[in-house]
């Protein structure tokens, strides 16, 4: 596997931008975002255009309260539960292609995995989970 740890704004804002980059057309990434981040600074000039052109498609899981604070762009998020506690470490997690990326926006720390034995697992991990909510 590659694995690249990234810091700042900058090292966040290198990861959402790999996201639209990587992806083809009509593809679609999953997230866990368990507290929502206020993406001012993270996100390029010219993330939102590549992700509304390439049509990407998200599916997430996160909290009620992000849930219902989230722009309209996003659909297909379900809520954990609130009985598996309180879901806000402020931590995202991201699986699209053959990576997986983890946030903290507290330390503005990143990890991006590339690897794809890894990306699938996690992303099976993330549909049984999802389609249990």
């Amino acid at each position: 596997p590659i694995v690249k740890f990234l810091e700042g704004k900058d090292g966040i804002k290198n990861i959402f931008q790999d996201v639209v980059d990587s992806l083809a057309e009509g593809d679609t990434y999953y997230t866990y975002t368990s507290r929502r981040p206020k993406t001012e600074g993270y996100l390029s000039a010219t993330y939102e255009k590549i992700r509304i052109e390439k049509k990407l498609k998200r599916r997430g899981i996160t909290s009620e309260k992000i849930l219902h604070t989230k722009p309209a762009t996003h659909e297909g998020d379900k809520i954990m539960p609130e009985k598996y506690g309180l879901f806000n470490q402020n931590i995202k997690q991201l699986i699209y292609g053959d990576k997986v990326a983890f946030i903290d926006f507290n330390s503005e720390t990143g990890i991006l995995i590339e690897n794809k034995a890894i990306a699938e697992f996690q992303k099976k991990i993330f549909m049984i989970l999802y389609d249990r909510l």
